[in-house]
């Protein structure tokens, strides 16, 4: 991140994927602007499937 003035702010799950998320502070972070380019609508959960599968302090999102 180059300056606080290239940052955005990032849903976590895609606003396009889950509306009821849009707004909720557990969702937003956030991100500079060309990582968020290069995000997109991509969802970076899904990037984790070993850690998704472990069961060991699952916590339902959001609480």
């Amino acid at each position: 991140m180059q300056a606080a003035a290239n940052c955005t702010i990032e849903h976590i799950i895609p606003k396009s994927k889950c509306l009821e998320f849009m707004f909720h502070p557990k969702n937003l972070c956030v991100i500079c602007a060309d990582c968020n380019q290069i995000k997109r609508d991509q969802e970076i959960i899904n990037e984790l499937p070993n850690v998704l599968n472990d069961n060991r302090g699952r916590i339902r999102y959001p609480t």
